[in-house]
């Protein structure tokens, strides 16, 4: 199923053609408590979910395939090396070996993987980009998937607060640059 989103006059006007979409998963103790996210930044789109027991893999699996159901998606952004791997490699190898790895076992998690194959994973790009590195939508929607699985409320000025401290860092690197350029 397709996920027609609040962005759709975005994805009519044409614009949909390379839209993003940022997705991870969040475990509370593996498995344990587990939350999911997607961010699409071009649009402020977001989603996420909780399920009470998981794993990470999982959660990153499911996020995948939310992001996958957006209508108009291009790319999928993943900090995970397993969703990653999987839906540009692996998933080719599993299904001529019917769902066993290169080593004979099961594949782990092969409903889900199963889930983004029908969703065709190669008219998607996907790109992987290292976890809580400088990759502000990626820890964006890490946060998201934190409090899926938190079942925290997200604060109402928390994107007014991470603004202005982010304005502070741009702000004192500023500041340094010009101090060495003797400005």
């Amino acid at each position: 199923m397709i996920k027609k989103c609040a962005w759709e006059p975005y994805v009519r006007a044409g614009r949909g053609a390379n839209m993003i979409i940022y997705t991870d998963g969040s475990c509370l103790g593996n498995p344990g408590k587990g939350g999911w996210g997607v961010y699409c930044p071009d649009t402020g789109y977001e989603d996420s979910g909780h399920v009470e027991s998981s794993t990470n893999n999982r959660m990153e699996l499911t996020a995948i395939i939310a992001a996958m159901k957006v209508d108009g998606v291009s790319k999928i952004i993943t900090d995970s090396e397993y969703c990653y791997k999987g839906a540009t490699a692996w998933t080719k190898g599993w299904i001529k070996r019917e769902w066993k790895t290169a080593g004979g076992t099961k594949v782990k998690n092969d409903d889900l993987w199963k889930q983004i194959v029908d969703l065709e994973p190669d008219k998607i790009q996907f790109e992987w980009v290292k976890a809580h590195d400088v990759n502000e939508h990626n820890n964006h929607v890490d946060r998201l998937a934190h409090r899926a699985a938190t079942g925290e409320k997200e604060d109402p000025d928390a994107e007014r607060k991470r603004l202005e401290a982010e304005l502070e860092r741009i702000t004192r690197r500023r500041e340094e640059i010009l101090a060495i350029l003797n400005l």
